[in-house]
């Protein structure tokens, strides 16, 4: 009985000793640093996710660090552009061994901004579930898609806005999911309503699995605040 012990005691010591450990925190700006945890058994890499959204001369900057599963990482980066009513893109960086993340604060690359060739109708209102089709935006990029989204903010001082807006974007931000939601620093966003239609033509819906597109939202709506 006694062997058994502590053959059991040494496994769950080397299952303990295997287990990913992460550094978790979310700030505004390029970096943060926040204490280590051990990761769930599905979440297998360590995360740096750094958004940017800008308006006008208005910008925000953030990050999130924490334990993320690989199809997280599959997805690497969502944009979401409404032309001179802003742009917001979101990026994860992966990577593997304990505390991977904390060593130094990722960069985003600079941004592809050449045309496509595509075109979407871009809107953006506050207090609404819906907008109009104000103007037409140049897709550049990786931007194939174009996005018909409405959600709502809720902020800490318990009050809340409905947004809605329309653009181009990259193919990980259709693969949100309607009733996905996500807080950071205070500000809280839903999503409502999701379609995405390809830029080229209005012939179909994509809805899917959670991806980065909350990131996007909450940077997006920091700016507008």
């Amino acid at each position: 009985m006694q062997a058994l012990l502590s053959s059991c005691l040494l496994f769950a010591f080397i299952a303990r000793g295997t287990a990913l450990q992460c550094e978790i925190c979310m700030g505004l700006g390029h970096n943060c640093t926040g204490r280590l945890e051990t990761c769930p058994a599905d979440h297998n890499f360590c995360g740096t996710t750094l958004f940017e959204s800008k308006h006008a001369e208005i910008s925000v900057h953030g990050i999130i660090k924490n334990c993320i599963p690989s199809n997280v990482c599959a997805n690497g980066s969502s944009d979401i552009n409404l032309g001179e009513k802003g742009r917001s893109r979101t990026h994860v960086f992966c990577c593997q061994g304990d505390a991977c993340n904390a060593a130094t604060a990722a960069r985003f690359m600079p941004s592809e901004a050449r045309p496509n060739g595509l075109q979407c109708p871009a809107c953006y209102a506050s207090l609404d579930d819906s907008c109009s089709d104000a103007d037409m935006v140049d897709c550049v990029g990786s931007e194939f898609q174009c996005i018909d989204l409405a959600g709502y903010v809720h902020l800490d001082d318990e009050s809340s806005q409905r947004i809605a807006m329309k653009g181009c974007a990259t193919e990980s931000v259709c693969s949100a999911s309607v009733g996905g939601a996500a807080t950071f620093s205070g500000v809280s966003s839903a999503i409502t309503k999701l379609e995405c239609t390809p830029a080229s033509s209005t012939a179909s819906v994509s809805l899917g699995p959670p991806g980065l597109l909350l990131s996007a939202v909450v940077g997006f709506l920091l700016v507008k605040l």
